[in-house]
């Protein structure tokens, strides 16, 4: 199984979807304040990193951006789920370097079909 980050600006579906994806037999760190989590010391490796904020924001766009800068992360996929972009919203979650993406509201059925295609 997967080792996933998930972080974002909701703590309470952060550690709903970290308890989800435990149950499903991966190890999962949750942060709830991205920024603190990263510069509170060196990234581990994760396979997958799942971000999870409201709306769709710079916030979300520089964790990913951030991410990517991040040698040992560079090729995890990341996962965003947000609120429903808009077609402009899309490119920019892919020049970020954003992976896939699901909609809220979303079910943890669905969270769980999207990270096995990610990290399979």
């Amino acid at each position: 199984m997967a080792r996933i980050l998930v972080a974002g600006d909701e703590q309470d579906l952060c550690e709903l979807f970290a308890t989800w994806l435990t149950r499903e037999g991966h190890t999962v760190e949750a942060a709830t304040d991205w920024s603190q989590h990263a510069g509170a010391r060196a990234l581990d490796a994760f396979d997958l990193i799942v971000l999870d904020y409201a709306q769709l924001n710079e916030n979300a766009l520089r964790a990913a951006r951030t991410l990517r800068e991040d040698e040992g992360h560079r090729d995890a996929p990341i996962l965003l789920i947000t609120s429903r972009p808009v077609p402009s919203q899309l490119a920019s979650m892919r020049a970020a370097g954003v992976s896939a993406h699901l909609d809220k509201p979303c079910t943890l059925r669905d969270l769980s079909a999207v990270v096995g295609n990610l990290v399979s």
